[in-house]
């Protein structure tokens, strides 16, 4: 069992994303799995409080 992926991107490069997504894992397995596209709200950083674009930064200087 493969543990779920979660990809975040801005709408402009969302429905590209997802033909890339797409021709890269498609197979004729019948669990090869499916993709969910929906609008973030919010993204909140637990550790920092930090939230929206500064919460999806990288923490490391």
């Amino acid at each position: 069992m493969v543990s779920p992926s979660l990809i975040v991107v801005n709408t402009n490069m969302a429905a590209s994303c997802v033909t890339m997504i797409c021709t890269w894992l498609r197979c004729k397995k019948p669990d090869a799995g499916k993709i969910f596209t929906c609008n973030v709200k919010n993204v909140i950083q637990v550790r920092t409080g930090e939230q929206g674009y500064d919460a999806l930064l990288d923490d490391v200087k």
